[in-house]
């Protein structure tokens, strides 16, 4: 009696782990097969580079900021020397139109002030010659009862055509000063165009003469090392790559008809497969392609199995070993 009791006493306990496992992971027992990964950073260039000194050795471990190589750019000089003078010739350009713009408009400016100074001077001499004149015929009708009309049509027309020049002067004056200020501004704009380029171009010189000397950006492994001392390296070839540390990274699979059921953003858990061992993740990305499972994590023997990734981010402090088997499970959130 007492063994039917513990019988029954253990089957309830067994039947309440499964179910409160049920409601704490969507689909119960259904988990994603997948494989603790380190971050990889490879190392190239993007143009040719020889290498100098190599600091590392593949599986080193090192820490941040630890020298790992260090190149020379046969080019990089030479580059970087030309770009310089073309920046000191488009400065020399943007001086030389200032320059030549204030040149131009002090030349105007002293051309108008002579034109207009003489028709000044020559309207001062109408207007003297026109007060002669009125003043005559004020004299000549206190002497004579006879009334004295003075014939200043002349005077007048001339004094008007003066006052008419002044304006064209003036006018003509203000169109070849604007001509000149949006010349000058047409050229420096384009050489500023230019030198923006420049500039930039001399930045991204600076920042991979920066780049000579690569340095560890974390604790990290040393993974493939691709070249030798001496060595011309191509463009954009790996010269060596870099894991980190800890692994921090699941890439899981699951058959794609699953997938709909799954988000960016979603927690999950990770589950160790040989050990008690189990931490807290987010999905960060969902693959876009049918690829086959590693070798390591297939589960049909002899046969290849297919799904779609999906990329988990885990702490980086976590007891998991690079290339370790896990299990994920996604949580219910509800």
């Amino acid at each position: 009696m007492i063994r039917k009791v513990l019988f029954y006493i253990m089957v309830v306990s067994v039947f309440g782990v499964l179910v409160i496992a049920s409601l704490h992971y969507k689909g119960g027992g259904d988990a994603m097969v997948a494989m603790v990964e380190s971050q990889n950073r490879a190392i190239s260039y993007r143009k040719p580079v020889l290498i100098k000194k190599i600091y590392v050795s593949p599986g080193q471990v090192v820490d941040s900021g630890d020298i790992l190589i260090e190149v020379e750019r046969p080019d990089l000089l030479l580059d970087l020397d030309k770009l310089l003078k073309d920046k000191n010739r488009l400065l020399e350009q943007i001086d030389e139109a200032l320059s030549t713009k204030t040149s131009q408009l002090q030349v105007l400016l002293a051309d108008y002030n002579r034109e207009v100074n003489d028709l000044i001077a020559d309207k001062e001499e109408l207007l003297f010659n026109k007060n002669l004149a009125a003043n005559r015929k004020k004299k000549i009708e206190g002497l004579s009862s006879l009334p004295f009309e003075a014939n200043d049509t002349l005077l007048v027309n001339q004094l008007s055509l003066i006052d008419m020049q002044l304006q064209n002067y003036a006018e003509k004056y203000t169109l070849e000063k604007s001509q000149i200020i949006s010349e000058c501004q047409y050229d420096t704009a384009q050489y500023h165009a230019e030198l923006n380029i420049v500039n930039k171009e001399i930045d991204e010189l600076n920042a991979e003469s920066g780049k000579l000397i690569q340095r560890a950006e974390k604790p990290s492994t040393i993974g493939n090392l691709f070249v030798e001392r001496n060595e011309l390296v191509p463009p954009f070839n790996k010269i060596l790559s870099v894991y980190d540390l800890n692994p921090n990274t699941i890439k899981a699979f699951i058959h794609e008809r699953r997938v709909k059921d799954l988000q960016i953003g979603s927690k999950v858990r990770v589950e160790s497969v040989h050990k008690k061992y189990a931490i807290d993740g987010e999905i960060v990305e969902i693959g876009s392609r049918i690829t086959a499972y590693p070798d390591k994590i297939n589960p049909l023997s002899n046969q290849n199995s297919y799904g779609q990734e999906i990329f988990i981010n885990i702490p980086d402090d976590n007891n998991f070993l690079n290339g370790e088997k896990v299990y994920v499970y996604v949580v219910d959130e509800e």
